[in-house]
C-alpha cells in the first residue's frame, strides 16, 4: 500500500464522516489488501469471537451457524471441516460487522468513528480472501493506514482534504516504508517497531501543523527529515537484530528508549524551526543539499552509537537539554546556512563534530552528575550559540581552515573550563545561577570576545587562555556570594575582565600552558570571597555593609585594571594582601560612626587607593584615607559658580 493510498483512506473517512457511503465500504471490503495473520491466528478465531456475541448472529445467520453451536461454545473443528458453511458464516460476519458500524457511527465524536473505520479497515482485511498468504509488505502498509488513522483521529483538521497533513503522511509515512530492506523478511518483530516508529512520527508532525496552521509546508523537507529522523532508528535496529539471527538486548533496549524518549520532541523541535524560519528554509540557498536532515542525523546517529561510554551525549545532557541543543543548532543552520552547505556527508560531519566537542569536553576526567546534565546542556547551547555568531570574524582569522575546526577549538576550550565546576559534587550554586537566562549570557560573553581578539583564537597558548578564562568565570560565579550581584550586575563583572584580559594577554590569565591558571584575576577572587565572608558574618544586610550590588561589580572591575597596570605586584602575596587590607578598612570606616562611609565614598576611595595599594604592597594610613574622606566631602558640599552647593557624586 503506498502512501497515496493511505492518504485516500484517511480523507474518505473524513470527509464522508457519518454517512459511510456504499463506495467507501464496497473499496474496504474489496481492497487489494493481504494482511498476514500470526502464526497462532486463525481466521476460525475472528468467527468465533464474532458468534458469542449475543447480537452478532441473527436472521439467516442462525440457520447457518446452528449446527456449530455447541454448549460449551463454537465448534471450531466442525466448522473448519464444511468451507460451505465457513464461507457463509464469515459473509454474514462481514454484513453484520458494517451493520454495527453504521449504528455506532450515529454516535457523536469524530474520534470514535475514526477509531471504528480503523477496526472496520484491518478486521476486514483479516477476512479477505487469501490473507493468510499476503506478503509482508502489505501487512506493514496496514499498519501504516493504522498509525495514519490514529493521527487524524486526535487532529482531524490536519488531515481533510487540501490540509497539510495530507504531505506530512506523504513525506513520512513512505519514508517509513521504504526502511525495509527486504520485504520478505518484514516478520512481526521488524513491522511492529516500525509501525511504532510511524506513530511517533506522525503524532508529533501533526500536533506542530495543527499549531501552526498558517504554515504552507515544503514537502521534499518533510521527506528529507522523515529519512533522517527514520535512518538512523533502522541502522541500529537492523544491527541488533543481525548476525546469524542472534539479538543484541541491550542493543535493542537503546535504539527502542532513544526513539521512545527523542523521536517525538526531535520532531516537533525540528518542524518548529521549519515553521519559524519559513523563508530560510525554503530559499535558494538550501536547493538541492540535505542540511536539515544532516543535522537531524548527525545529532540522532550520537545519541544511538551504543560503543562510546565516556562522552556519550545522553550521559552528559539530560534529554531536554540534548533536543534544545538540537533546536537551536537547526536554528543556526537556518540563520547561517553557510556553515553547513558542503555537502550532506560534510554538514553531518560538521554538526556531529560541534555536538561530541562539548560533551567530550565536559565528560573528560568524569562524567556529570544527573541533576547538572540540564545545566551541561544550556551552557553548551550558550557556547554553541555564542561561536557561530563569532564565526564570520575566526573565518577571516584562519581562512585555510574549515569553520568547524576552529569554532569546534573555541567551544571545546569554553566547555573545558566549565567543566569541572559543573561536575563538582559539592557545588550548588553553578545550577542556581547558571540556570538564569541573564546569567546565561556569560558563556555567550566569553565566546564573543575570543572571537573579537585574534590572539584568542590562533596563535601559540590561544586555546589555552580562553579556557582558563572559562574555567575562572565559572569558577567565580559558583563560589559564595554569588548572590551579593543581580545577573546582569555579574554579566557587567566578566565583560569588563573580558576585555582587561584581551587588552592584556598573560595579565589577569596565563597564555602559557605550563603555568598557573589565573594570575593577577586571584585580586578579583580574593574580593568576592571576602565581600561573601563579611556578608554572612554580619548576618546579611546590614547598615554598615557596602561591598555588595554595585559597589561590589565596580570594585571588581576597579582591581581588575589596577592589576594589569602591575602584574608582578599584583601577583605577589604582598600585593594580594594589601588590596584585601584596603577593603577591610574601607568596610571598617563605613561602621564607624565617626565617618560612616557611604556607598560612592566607599568606591571613591577604594578607586584612589588600589593601584598605590597594590604597587607597594602595603594598606595606606587609616589617617589618610579619612584625610582623603574630609576633602572628598568638602568638595562636594562646597557651593558651585551659580551657587549651589555640589552633587552627591
Amino acid at each position: 500500500m503506498a502512501a497515496q493510498d493511505i492518504v485516500f483512506a484517511v480523507t474518505q473517512v473524513i470527509r464522508l464522516g457519518g454517512a459511510i457511503k456504499d463506495f467507501l465500504e464496497a473499496r474496504v471490503l474489496e481492497a487489494d489488501i493481504k494482511v498476514a495473520l500470526e502464526k497462532e491466528e486463525q481466521p476460525l478465531d475472528y468467527i468465533e469471537y464474532a458468534m458469542s456475541q449475543p447480537d452478532f448472529v441473527s436472521g439467516e445467520a442462525v440457520e447457518v451457524a446452528r449446527p456449530f453451536l455447541v454448549r460449551g461454545g463454537f465448534d471450531r473443528d466442525a466448522c473448519a471441516k464444511n468451507p460451505i458453511a465457513l464461507a457463509e458464516i464469515e459473509h454474514f460476519a462481514r454484513q453484520r460487522f458494517f451493520d454495527r458500524r453504521r449504528v455506532l457511527s450515529e454516535k457523536p465524536g469524530l474520534a470514535g468513528l475514526l477509531a471504528l473505520d480503523r477496526k472496520a479497515l484491518i478486521e476486514v482485511a483479516h477476512w479477505h480472501e487469501g490473507a493468510s498468504g499476503a506478503s509482508p509488505g502489505h501487512r506493514l502498509g496496514l499498519a501504516l493506514l493504522g498509525v495514519a488513522l490514529d493521527a487524524a483521529a486526535a487532529y482531524p483538521k490536519v488531515f481533510t482534504a487540501e490540509a497539510e497533513g495530507q504531505k506530512l503522511i506523504t513525506a513520512f509515512l513512505g519514508n517509513v516504508a521504504t526502511l525495509l530492506p527486504d520485504p520478505t523478511n518484514a516478520d512481526h518483530f521488524r513491522v511492529g517497531f516500525l509501525e511504532r516508529t510511524a506513530s511517533i512520527l506522525l503524532t508529533a508532525g501533526a500536533r506542530v501543523i495543527d499549531e501552526n496552521a498558517d504554515v504552507i509546508w515544503d514537502q521534499p523537507r518533510l521527506r528529507d527529515l522523515g529519512r533522517a529522523l527514520v535512518g538512523p532508528l533502522r541502522t541500529r535496529f537492523e544491527a541488533a537484530i543481525a548476525g546469524d539471527g542472534q539479538r543484541d538486548p541491550y542493543a535493542l533496549v537503546k535504539v527502542q528508549n532513544v526513539r521512545d524518549e527523542l523521536l517525538a520532541p526531535m520532531t516537533q523541535a525540528a518542524l518548529g524551526v521549519v515553521a519559524q524560519n519559513q523563508q530560510a528554509f525554503l530559499g535558494k540557498a538550501f536547493a538541492g543539499d540535505s542540511v536539515l536532515g544532516a543535522v537531524t542525523e548527525a545529532f540522532l546517529a550520537e545519541a544511538l552509537d551504543v560503543q562510546k561510554t565516556q562522552g556519550h551525549v545522553l550521559r552528559v545532557f539530560s534529554r531536554s537539554g540534548f533536543v534544545g541543543l538540537y533546536q537551536r543548532t537547526l536554528t543556526i543552520v537556518a540563520e547561517k546556512p553557510e556553515l553547513f552547505i558542503h555537502g550532506k556527508s560534510e554538514a553531518t560531519a560538521v554538526a556531529r563534530n560541534v555536538l561530541t566537542a562539548a560533551a567530550n569536553a565536559l565528560s573528560a576526567g568524569g562524567t556529570p552528575l544527573p541533576y547538572k546534565r540540564d545545566v551541561a546542556a544550556r551552557v553548551a547551547a550558550a557556547a554553541i550559540e555564542a561561536v557561530a555568531d563569532g564565526l564570520p570574524r575566526l573565518f577571516k582569522l584562519e581562512e585555510d581552515k574549515p569553520w568547524d575546526t576552529v569554532g569546534v577549538s573555541v567551544l571545546q576550550s569554553i566547555m573545558s573550563g566549565f567543566a569541572e565546576v559543573i561536575r563538582d559534587p559539592t557545588d550548588a550554586s553553578i545550577e542556581r545561577v547558571l540556570g538564569r537566562e541573564q546569567a546565561i549570557e556569560v558563556v555567550r560573553l566569553i565566546a564573543a570576545q575570543a572571537a573579537l581578539t585574534p590572539g584568542m583564537i590562533v596563535g601559540e597558548g590561544a586555546n589555552t587562555e580562553v579556557q582558563r578564562i572559562a574555567k575562572f568565570v565559572a569558577e567565580l560565579i559558583s563560589k559564595p556570594g554569588a548572590d551579593l550581584l543581580s545577573p546582569i550586575m555579574w554579566n557587567g563583572v566578566i565583560a569588563s575582565l573580558l576585555r582587561e584580559a584581551a587588552a592584556n594577554p598573560g595579565a589577569l590569565f596565563s597564555i602559557d600552558s605550563e603555568g598557573e591558571g589565573a594570575l593577577a584575576a586571584h585580586l578579583v577572587s580574593d574580593l568576592f570571597e571576602y565581600a561573601a565572608t563579611s556578608w554572612e558574618a554580619r548576618g546579611g544586610r546590614r547598615p554598615e555593609l557596602r561591598l555588595f550590588g554595585e559597589t561590589l561589580a565596580e570594585a571588581a572591575a576597579t582591581v581588575a585594571r589596577a592589576a594589569v597596570r602591575n602584574v608582578r605586584a599584583a601577583v605577589s602575596a604582598q600585593g594580594r594582601q594589601a588590596a584585601l587590607d584596603l577593603a577591610k578598612m574601607l568596610d571598617g570606616l563605613a561602621a564607624d560612626p565617626q565617618t560612616r562611609l557611604s556607598d560612592h565614598d566607599w568606591r571613591f576611595l577604594y578607586k584612589t587607593w588600589i593601584a598605590q595599594v597594590i604597587e607597594t604592597g602595603a594598606p595606606p594610613e587609616p589617617r589618610a584615607l579619612i584625610d582623603a574622606l574630609y576633602v572628598r566631602r568638602a568638595q562636594r558640599s562646597a557651593p558651585t559658580e551659580g551657587g549651589e552647593s555640589g552633587g552627591n557624586g
